[in-house]
């Protein structure tokens, strides 16, 4: 496993509240669980795997940003949203490992891997 953590943008803005993925690329040979993490206000995130395992495989991973469903769209029982100030807004087209176009190599120790997306 290797450290991975990073800053998202959208746009050269960094994107609040999104979910990051990293899923070993089986095509480059690499194998394991997937690993995610959420960004925090400033766009950063840091990988966490199963069991809250720190990281990512080490190996090539297939990479994809997703915004949870905006306060609109989900259903709240008591009425009370914790959606960020700043929406989320990134393309549906990153949440699709097929056409997200985003990958990243994770290596051994520390990795500090920026997500920079375009609309």
């Amino acid at each position: 496993m290797g450290r991975v953590s990073g800053v998202v943008t959208l746009d050269g803005n960094p994107v609040a509240g999104a979910t990051v993925e990293f899923a070993p690329d089986n095509e480059r040979k690499t194998k394991g669980p997937k690993s995610s993490g959420v960004t925090d206000a400033q766009g950063k995130y840091t990988l966490s795997g199963p069991g809250g395992q720190t990281g990512a495989v080490v190996g090539f991973h297939k990479v994809t940003v997703t915004c949870p469903p905006s306060a609109e769209q989900s259903s709240s029982i008591s009425g009370a949203s914790s959606a960020p100030t700043t929406p989320c807004t990134v393309p549906v087209k990153f949440a699709d490992s097929k056409t997200s176009g985003e990958s990243k190599e994770v290596k051994t120790g520390t990795n500090d891997l920026p997500i920079t997306l375009k609309s």
